[in-house]
C-alpha cells in the first residue's frame, strides 16, 4: 500500500498554493542532496509525475521489478531518517 509511504502526502503540484509549492520545492531539494540520480528520479516520476512504476521502469530502462525494489527501499530508509530526526529533536 503505497498510502504508508510518506511521501504520497504531496498534492498535485498544478494545483498548490504558493506556500505548498515552497515546501514541495524545499522537500525536493533536500530529497536531491541525499539521493542518488536514480532514487530522486524514480521518486520524482512517481510522486510528481504520477507514473506508475512500470512507466518509471520504460523510462529509466529498468524492469518494473527493480523500480519497485529501489522505490521500497527508499521508502524504508527514508522513513529511517525521519524517525531517527524526531527522536534526537
Amino acid at each position: 500500500d503505497e498510502s504508508a509511504s510518506g511521501i504520497d502526502v504531496v498534492a498535485d503540484p498544478r494545483t498548490d498554493a504558493p506556500e505548498e509549492r515552497m515546501r514541495r520545492d524545499e522537500l525536493m531539494s533536500l530529497l536531491a542532496q541525499r539521493l542518488s540520480v536514480q532514487e530522486y528520479r524514480i521518486v520524482y516520476l512517481k510522486y510528481w509525475e504520477d507514473l506508475t512504476m512500470r512507466e518509471i521502469g520504460e523510462l529509466t530502462g529498468l524492469s518494473e521489478s527493480r523500480v519497485c525494489k529501489i522505490h521500497t527501499r527508499l521508502i524504508y530508509r527514508l522513513r529511517d531518517r525521519f524517525q531517527e530526526s524526531e527522536t534526537s529533536a
